[in-house]
């Protein structure tokens, strides 16, 4: 708000956000063998902030990395599906170093459907 002023001083404080986003992915799915399916994904997402807090600029970038490889096949009662992830994620706060951080997740995941009783 132009006529903001901080109670304490009476100065003008001002307040600013501007953002920019980007993101994408892709999947691809093929054939394995006759009862087997190949699925890879992957997707990456960036978000950059400049911040104006009163007379305090802040700028970070965050970064999101995520791609998964699974196989999938069934069986006349059964189905499964097999496979690995892994997430990276990042902040870089430029001004505010202490808030940086940079995590990598790796996953493996099994699942198995199976008919006990037809219904």
């Amino acid at each position: 708000m132009e006529s903001a002023v901080l109670p304490a001083t009476g100065a003008p404080y001002r307040e600013s956000l501007d953002t920019m986003r980007l993101d994408g992915g892709l999947v691809a799915h093929t054939p394995v063998a006759r009862r087997h399916i190949l699925t890879a994904g992957l997707s990456a997402t960036r978000k950059t902030e400049d911040h104006l807090l009163g007379d305090q600029p802040e700028h970070d970038t965050q970064d999101t990395l995520f791609a998964e490889l699974a196989l999938r096949g069934s069986a006349p009662r059964q189905t499964w599906v097999a496979g690995v992830a892994f997430e990276r994620s990042t902040l870089d706060a430029r001004d505010q170093p202490a808030f940086s951080y940079a995590f990598n997740v790796p996953g493996v995941f099994l699942q198995d459907d199976i008919e006990v009783r037809r219904g």
